[in-house]
């Protein structure tokens, strides 16, 4: 049987045959296995950096992926974690925790992505091509390599959920005006919005503004 965190991966000791008197070598390779984990939180100020548990929380029960560079098969999912058979080929999948966290175990040396599975209404800012450290790419994965025994930890996931605003413009015509809320152009961030209407933004501070009109202050 093989150890924990080991695998047989060669056996010449197989249906030995020896004759009498003769002596003969056979060989078993076993190796160790790698390991990834890392943690998913909510980037509340969208600076792409977990800052702790309290300022940018944990975020529990979002998938995380794991694909096999180079196989349609799956890589070796473990207990916590599921099959996915997609287009492309198949994937070990596993939920992030209460902690956030997640781990896959009990990998073979190889080339491995690790990717997250986008819910509505979220963006993702960790990682990317500046923030997320070893193995970090542009399009929001991870790619790296596990060679034996290899343990990766800290492959951190942050998404910050979508804020909107929303400008209210008012008009009193008591002096005798006819102007209507449309005919009073709004912008956030030099971007037009509708009165009324909550605009999809992102974190931090912003500039509303209205197109002023004569006789109206």
């Amino acid at each position: 049987a093989d150890e924990t965190g080991w695998d047989e991966t060669g056996n010449t000791c197989v249906d030995v045959v020896v004759a009498n008197g003769a002596s003969k070598q056979c060989f078993i390779t076993n190796t160790k296995l790698g390991e990834i984990s890392g943690k998913k939180f909510e980037d509340l100020n969208g600076d792409h950096m977990h800052t702790n548990g309290t300022t940018d929380p944990n975020l529990p029960g979002w998938t995380i992926r794991l694909d096999l560079v180079g196989s349609s098969d799956a890589p070796n999912c473990v207990s916590g974690t599921t099959e996915t058979a997609s287009i492309n080929g198949e994937y070990c999948e596993v939920s992030t925790n209460a902690s956030g966290n997640y781990n896959f175990i009990d990998l073979m040396p190889g080339d491995y992505i690790v990717s997250e599975i986008q819910q509505a209404g979220w963006t993702q800012t960790r990682p990317n091509g500046d923030y997320g450290g070893e193995g970090r790419q542009a399009d929001g994965t991870y790619l790296l390599t596990v060679d034996a025994g290899e343990v990766i930890n800290d492959r951190y996931f942050g998404n910050y959920e979508n804020p909107t605003l929303t400008l209210v413009k008012t008009v009193v015509n008591d002096n005798g005006g006819g102007l209507q809320v449309a005919d009073f152009p709004l912008a956030i961030d030099g971007f037009a919005v509708v009165s009324s209407v909550a605009s999809t933004t992102v974190p931090g501070a912003h500039t509303a503004s209205e197109t002023s009109q004569a006789g109206y202050t």
